[in-house]
């Protein structure tokens, strides 16, 4: 009784879990660039049951009838665990138990979001994944993972230098003059030179010069144009900074670029906003990834991927899940309860 009480509580746990993972989900449906969860639940090892000093036949390790399990090496003889000279216990087999199940881990789905056109000048939409046909020779074809693009941010009131990733496109100018995300956090970009090739380290760009405000005006492709209003003709060109994350969760060939983080090491840092420790490789700075690959729309952004019917359905059956495993615990303790109370009058 005690067992069953023991996995029902723990299946009632983990249905807790499932549910708050759902309704996160739920939640951040209306919230640019969030990448839905899902919660991997595992089982305890099975516990395989014996009985002691029982001679007769059990469920052995090959199965019902095998007789006894065998006394351990040393038994009896001083060397193991029975006392010198003393007749070791035979443990007869008796089966295996369920021991509950818990969540592993919660894992973000990476899926690509709908995109939303808005018409709005200053929304960006990171459109499905690179683009095989635009990259080179070497990092594409069929051993190759799918090669993910993100945003690179710096975190709302986070220290220069602090770099975290987001597929939100909702740009606002910040009260302090920089482009950020609808989340608060500064899009960083990196400077287009004359050829068009971008140059130098990502950067927060400010729509301030001193005293002066440029317009931002975003072309085709993504790039970002800052404009003087008092002379027109003179204008600074940008790109987003565009961080390249591969998908190796599926079976693949050789991995044609393994310095190239995994997407699954990014972690959630907030609704839609990713951290990584290592150092990331940016798309048009690094030759295997051109920005021709990146494919980005202005006047549109990424909606979240969570699937509203999936979202629903697995709603229904955390709930279930959960009801099934709190039925479980109170027959338990139902049994457990006439056990105790009426069993020992006899």
């Amino acid at each position: 009784m005690i067992r069953g009480i023991e996995a029902s509580a723990s299946g009632l746990l983990a249905g807790r879990r499932r549910t708050e993972v759902v309704a996160d989900n739920l939640a951040n449906l209306e919230t640019a660039g969030y990448r839905a969860d899902q919660a991997i639940s595992r089982a305890f090892p099975e516990l395989f049951l014996a009985r002691l000093r029982d001679p007769g036949p059990g469920v052995g390790p090959a199965g019902v009838g095998a007789g006894p399990i065998p006394a351990p090496a040393g038994a009896g003889t001083g060397v193991g665990p029975g006392p010198t000279g003393a007749q070791a216990p035979t443990p007869v087999g008796i089966g295996s138990t369920y021991a509950g199940v818990y969540i592993h881990e919660i894992v973000p789905r990476f899926e690509p979001g709908p995109i939303v056109a808005t018409g709005r000048p200053l929304d960006l939409a990171l459109v499905a994944d690179l683009d095989p046909t635009a990259l080179p020779e070497g990092v594409r074809g069929p051993g190759a993972p799918r090669w993910i693009p993100f945003f690179a941010v710096q975190p709302a009131g986070s220290p220069a230098g602090t770099v975290a990733y987001t597929r939100d496109g909702r740009l606002t100018i910040d009260p302090e003059g920089y482009l950020a995300t609808s989340a608060g956090d500064r899009l960083l970009v990196v400077d287009e030179g004359p050829d068009g090739v971008p140059i130098g380290a990502p950067h927060p760009l400010s729509v301030r010069f001193g005293a002066a405000v440029y317009d931002v005006r975003v072309e085709e492709g993504g790039r970002i144009r800052l404009v003087d209003p008092a002379a027109p003709a003179f204008s600074l060109a940008y790109r987003p900074a565009v961080a390249v994350f591969a998908d190796r969760r599926l079976p693949a060939g050789n991995d044609p670029a393994p310095d190239v983080p995994a997407v699954t090491g990014l972690v959630k840092d907030g609704g839609n906003r990713f951290r990584m420790g290592g150092a990331p490789v940016w798309a048009g700075l690094d030759g295997r990834f051109p920005l021709g690959a990146v494919r980005i729309e202005r006047g549109a952004f990424e909606a979240a991927n969570v699937d509203l019917a999936r979202a629903m359905t697995e709603a229904m059956a955390a709930y279930r899940y959960f009801e099934a495993n709190q039925r479980a615990l109170l027959a338990a303790d139902g049994t457990l309860n006439r056990l105790i109370n009426e069993v020992g009058k006899v």
